[in-house]
This record gives structure tokens, C-alpha cells and sequence, in this order.
């Protein structure tokens, strides 16, 4: 029972992860208002295997042929070969920049592509949310817990550009479908606060507690 009380007491110690989701930083460069006329898609995140930066560019090139005026930024780490790639098929590549950096391209983008291979549960899809910005992510770990399919984002596969292609096609060319998924995943904010997860986390222990001190045998846990 006091595991609980001293979660919820410490629970104003997580004011700082709060500023990050759903802080309006984003909504300031960009306003919400204005999702519908937004240009072009971003990729923010180290350049790593796990990321998939390789399977957003074999996505990239013949996306491009196909909207030729799409627009794809990459705010990343890249090593020269994969830069020059990137450049070589139309892209533009920021270097890996600081919060704040990152907040203002997520505000002037359309949609976010999260390309990863494997992840826990990535903030940076929250940080869209908060910022309006409609999520392509392929569907491995803790994704889809925010990211539900055609409900607050679209889910592709692992690993399949050709997937990632054509959902990133299917947004860029649907201002609709981008508005309604940024506005539904907006909603979603709130599951995911700090306080929400400390309630939950609560309960947990409380009911772990409750499990170790009943009798053996006189519980279900």
C-alpha cells in the first residue's frame, strides 16, 4: 500500500518529460490549424541499423519519380555515403539537431516516417502527435500501443520499402486522411502523460502488495 502513495507523491518529478509531449512548442512553429497545407516528410533519428534509414531510401527513390515533388528532410547522423544518397535522390539532410530543432521540422512536416527494424516505444511518435503531424511506422515493439492502423497513424511491415512506399504515397496525395489521423492520434496524448503511466504503475504495485500479503491460497494472484 505504500508503494502507491509514494508513486503518486513523486509524480510532480515528471514535469520535465512533460514538456516534450504535448507542450504546443510545435503548434507555435506550425499551427494545428494549418496540418492540411503542410509540405513534405521527415525522418528524425540516429543513423543506425535499428533506425532503417537504408530501407527509407530504397522507399525514397521511386517515390520520387512517382510525386516529383514530394519532399523528404533527414535530420540525422549520416555517414558521407548515405548523405550523398540521400542527396543524389532529391532529399534534404539537416545534421542531427538539438529538441528544439527537431520540434520545428516536425512542425513543418506533413508526416513523419519511422522506418525503425525494432523499438521499444519510441516518444518521438508522441512528439508528432502533439505536433499534428501524421506517422508512418512500421509495426515492431511497443509501436503500436500509439500507433494504431488507418486510426492514429498507418503501420507497415518491417523491413518492406515497397510497403513503406505506398503508405507514404497514400498520405502525401490525402490531405484528409493526413488531417483525420493527426487529429485522432492528438486524442491519444493523454493515455500516454506521465501522470497516466504513474497511475498505472500504481495500481500495479498496489496490487502486487495485495498479492504478497494475503494467505496462501487466498488469492488470485
Amino acid at each position: 500500500a505504500a508503494w502507491p502513495t509514494i508513486l503518486k507523491l513523486k509524480a510532480k518529478q515528471f514535469k520535465v518529460s512533460e514538456k516534450c509531449i504535448g507542450c504546443g512548442q510545435c503548434a507555435k512553429i506550425c499551427p494545428r490549424e494549418n496540418i492540411e497545407i503542410r509540405n513534405g516528410k521527415a525522418f528524425i533519428g540516429r543513423n543506425c541499423r535499428q533506425k532503417g534509414l537504408d530501407i527509407l531510401l530504397s522507399a525514397w527513390v521511386p517515390l520520387k519519380k512517382v510525386l516529383p515533388d514530394a519532399k523528404l528532410t533527414v535530420m540525422s547522423d549520416l555517414d558521407d555515403r548515405l548523405r550523398a544518397a540521400f542527396i543524389s535522390a532529391g532529399a534534404t539532410v539537416l545534421p542531427f539537431g538539438t529538441a528544439t530543432e527537431a520540434a520545428a521540422l516536425l512542425g513543418q512536416s506533413a508526416i513523419l516516417a519511422m522506418p525503425s527494424r525494432w523499438e521499444a516505444f519510441p516518444y518521438l511518435t508522441l512528439e508528432a502527435f502533439a505536433a499534428g503531424t501524421a506517422v508512418v511506422a512500421t509495426d515492431v515493439g511497443g509501436v503500436g500501443e500509439a500507433v494504431r492502423d488507418r486510426e492514429t497513424g498507418l503501420l507497415v511491415p518491417p523491413g518492406n520499402a515497397r510497403e513503406l512506399a505506398m503508405a507514404l504515397q497514400e498520405l502525401l496525395v490525402s490531405p484528409a486522411l493526413r488531417n483525420r489521423l493527426a487529429t485522432a492520434a492528438r486524442k491519444e496524448l493523454a493515455r500516454h502523460s506521465a501522470e497516466t503511466m504513474l497511475d498505472g504503475l500504481a495500481a500495479l504495485y498496489g496490487a502486487l502488495a495485495i498479492c504478497r500479503l494475503a494467505p496462501v491460497g487466498k488469492n488470485n494472484c
